[in-house]
């Protein structure tokens, strides 16, 4: 059985850009950043850093991830979104970190997660529209 931890992208803006619109697929990595050596950084499956988990969430995280191997590197899908408001665009970021015993439901709960419009917006529990 697999255990999810939902959360939105921090910092994506910087890092984001139009080719990431859509589906993603990437890991969660707590090797230090330079700027925020606490920072657990979120990359994507070409290794290209596209934010952080959210400060808010980090203990949360951090408990969530305190059994896997790999210095808590936990695989995710998720979702990136352009926003256009009036002439600003930015971008949003939503996210499954999965874990799970088995790869088979590992790979399940990803690929469901991957097609799936997660709209979380910061929050705990997300808004799944299938």
């Amino acid at each position: 059985m697999s255990e999810v931890f939902y959360t939105s992208i921090a910092g994506i803006n910087f890092y984001a850009n139009e080719n990431d619109v859509g589906p993603i697929t990437g890991y969660s990595n707590p090797n230090p950043v330079e700027k925020d050596p606490e920072a657990i950084g979120l990359y994507l499956k070409d290794g290209r850093l596209i934010g952080f988990i959210p400060a808010n969430r980090k203990q949360e995280f951090s408990e969530f991830a305190k059994d896997l191997d790999s210095e808590n590197q936990c695989l995710f899908s998720g979702n990136i979104k352009k926003i256009v408001k009036r002439s600003d665009k930015y971008f949003v970021g939503n996210i499954a970190l999965v874990k799970s015993d088995s790869l088979e439901d590992l790979r399940k709960t990803l690929e469901k997660n991957y097609s799936t419009d997660l709209d979380l917006y910061g929050g705990k529990n997300p808004k799944v529209k299938e």
